[in-house]
């Protein structure tokens, strides 16, 4: 709670600089890091560290400018990618979260993770054509990807279309029985149209059930 508070109190002075621009935090992990910035400042793992503890703790004005820091060393390292956009979505900047997002994804165009968070960024910002595209790409990739297809759920439920996020969750779980979020949603669903597959749940290993 401390260096929450210390965070928060240090984010007030200074919206665009660094950690290491201020002096000490409160924070030890913080402090080391930026010691060691000092030391070796063209090192983005480093900066990248001290951008995680910063959005830990909500201190997103820092984060933000450690990760740029970050793009300046290293402009395709994709764990930055994905880390700003957390911090922009949190910071209540989803447009630039969007946009770092999609340039991580053409970045990596093969990556299957970048494209499943990038669709679940859409989804959350309610662009479900997009997401749908972004689905269909992941899907020429990888078919039958079972991730994608909880995703393709998802954007469907949120829709209101309801037999076809059955439809998407029953494929999701045939290919990822272990997968107890989309038993519980499959189920919920189910329920609301009284459809009888239901007690098909009642199949499922017991070490599920006990998850769920």
């Amino acid at each position: 709670m401390f260096s929450v508070i210390t965070l928060t109190s240090y984010s007030c002075k200074s919206n665009q600089k660094s950690g290491d621009d201020e002096g000490l935090t409160g924070n030890p992990a913080i402090d080391q890091l930026s010691d060691s910035i000092k030391s070796t400042p063209r090192n983005a793992a480093l900066y990248l560290k001290r951008a995680q503890i910063f959005y830990d703790n909500q201190a997103y004005d820092q984060a933000i400018a450690d990760l740029a820091h970050v793009m300046k060393l290293d402009s395709t390292n994709l764990k930055a990618h994905h880390l700003l956009a957390d911090v922009y979505l949190d910071h209540l900047q989803s447009s630039l979260a969007l946009q770092t997002l999609e340039r991580a994804a053409k970045l990596y165009p093969d990556s299957i993770h970048t494209k499943l968070k990038l669709t679940e960024f859409q989804l959350i910002l309610k662009q479900y054509g997009a997401a749908m595209n972004t689905l269909a790409d992941i899907m020429k990739i990888h078919p039958g990807d079972p991730e994608a297809l909880f995703m393709l759920g998802m954007v469907y439920r949120d829709q209101g279309k309801t037999e076809q996020a059955i439809g998407a969750f029953q494929s999701a779980v045939e290919r990822n029985p272990e997968n107890a979020e989309a038993w519980v949603i499959l189920g919920d669903l189910m329920d609301r149209t009284h459809n009888p597959w239901l007690f098909n749940i009642l199949t499922m290993p017991f070490v599920l059930l006990r998850k769920m």
